[in-house]
């Protein structure tokens, strides 16, 4: 098809035709004239809301996220590992435990100050049992518990089960 296109249309030109109506085939005498596709003009009252105006949109219903600060308030470890160990592993949880309070926040459903998690490890040092003893919405329960879950501490030395009571205090700031 490619090869018999350049010769028609050199052809046409030729022969003073403009290439809408070139021929469709060599051998075609009766020029068929090439459907032009349809502009459609768009008015501005159709356009819709510019990128601007759906940004401003955006920041007026933007309401201020409160942060949510966490400080351990208490650690209690009985055998296994010393308490300034598991201390330092649960500082590194401590942002995890906030956006748990934070999602709550956002949903505009009470939150507790403080919660301590009564927690059980193996002796590889993963928690194996998670339990919270304030009274709160089952969501942040599960949530709290599920990152609780996730903390790993190194193996103790003597290859024992151990338990920790871990007490994390919450401060909202509204910003």
């Amino acid at each position: 098809m490619a090869k018999f296109f350049l010769p028609v249309f050199v052809l046409a030109m030729a022969c003073g035709k403009s290439p809408d109506t070139a021929p469709t085939k060599a051998g075609d005498a009766s020029p068929q004239p090439t459907p032009q596709p349809k502009r459609v003009e768009v008015k501005k009252a159709d356009a819709g809301p510019t990128v601007y105006d759906m940004v401003q949109r955006r920041n007026e219903a933007r309401r201020p996220q409160p942060k949510v600060v966490t400080s351990r308030s208490k650690v209690e470890v009985r055998g296994g590992l010393t308490k300034e160990i598991v201390s330092r592993y649960v500082r590194r949880k401590l942002r995890s435990f906030s956006i748990c309070v934070e999602k709550e926040l956002l949903m505009e459903r009470p939150v507790p100050t403080a919660v301590s998690f009564a927690m059980e490890f193996a002796p590889d040092g993963k928690a194996t049992s998670v339990s919270t003893a304030a009274l709160m919405e089952s969501q942040l329960r599960q949530c709290l518990e599920e990152r609780a879950m996730g903390l790993w501490l190194p193996k103790p030395k003597e290859g024992q089960a151990f338990e920790a009571t871990i007490g994390v205090a919450f401060e909202v700031i509204e910003r």
